[in-house]
C-alpha cells in the first residue's frame, strides 16, 4: 500500500519541477530576445549614422514587439555622438507568480 502513495507522490513533485522549469526555460528566453533585440537596435541606430527617422521606427518596431525603447542623446564620445539605448521588458514565470520587468541599457557610439 505505501509503494502507491509513494509512486504518485514522486510523479506529483516530477511534474511540479518540471513545470518550474519549463516556466524558467520560457522567462529565459524572453531575456535572450530582449538582449538580441536591444543589440539590433544598437546596430541599426549606428548604421543609420544616428538618423532621427530611423530612432522614432526603432520605438515604435519596440511598442509593437511589446518592449519599451527610451533612446537619448548622450553627448559625444571622442568627438562623435553618442545615444543611451535603453530597452524595458517584463519576464513572467507563472507557477510561481513572478511578474518581473528588466532594462536593458547599451550606447549606439
Amino acid at each position: 500500500m505505501k509503494s502507491p502513495m509513494n509512486l504518485a507522490v514522486s510523479i506529483i513533485i516530477i511534474m511540479f519541477a518540471f513545470f518550474i522549469g519549463m516556466n524558467y526555460s520560457v522567462a529565459s528566453l524572453t531575456t535572450k530576445n530582449a538582449r538580441e533585440y536591444h543589440e539590433e537596435v544598437i546596430h541599426q541606430i549606428e548604421a543609420s549614422n544616428f538618423d532621427s527617422d530611423v530612432i522614432s521606427h526603432c520605438i515604435s518596431d519596440a511598442t509593437k514587439e511589446g518592449y519599451t525603447l527610451k533612446i537619448s542623446n548622450d553627448g559625444f564620445y571622442e568627438n562623435s555622438s553618442r545615444y543611451k539605448v535603453t530597452l524595458t521588458y517584463h519576464s513572467k514565470v507563472m507557477i510561481l507568480g513572478i511578474d518581473q520587468t528588466h532594462a536593458l541599457e547599451g550606447y549606439a557610439l
